[in-house]
């Protein structure tokens, strides 16, 4: 997908997009045959950023999301964190005009 202009910086767009909703969306394309069997991949990527937007915009101690309310002792914070850090460091990037690839992080 390529945006240009200000959509590039808009963040309700990006939580909109990579959602549970659209997550499920694809699922259910999937099962029905309209989507091909590797838009399961999109769909697991998809759902792992919601919940990275979840957890990373929480503004309340309690939630009715798992990872949305306070970091406390038991929340499961870090140990998604740690988890997220390693899915971060899998990504990797592709420039549509040149085609080269570079890692997302410093770390690769």
């Amino acid at each position: 997908m390529f945006v240009s202009g200000l959509l590039k910086l808009n963040v309700k767009l990006a939580a909109q997009v990579l959602s549970n909703a659209v997550a499920a969306a694809l699922c259910l394309y999937q099962s029905t045959g309209l989507l091909d069997s590797t838009v399961g991949h999109t769909a697991e990527f998809v759902s792992k950023m919601d919940k990275l937007f979840d957890n990373l915009n929480s503004c309340t101690k309690f939630s009715s999301k798992p990872l949305g309310g306070a970091l406390t002792d038991t929340s499961g914070h870090l140990e998604f964190w740690q988890s997220s850090a390693k899915f971060i460091q899998s990504w990797w990037f592709q420039n549509p005009v040149t085609k080269n690839v570079v890692p997302a992080s410093k770390k690769g």
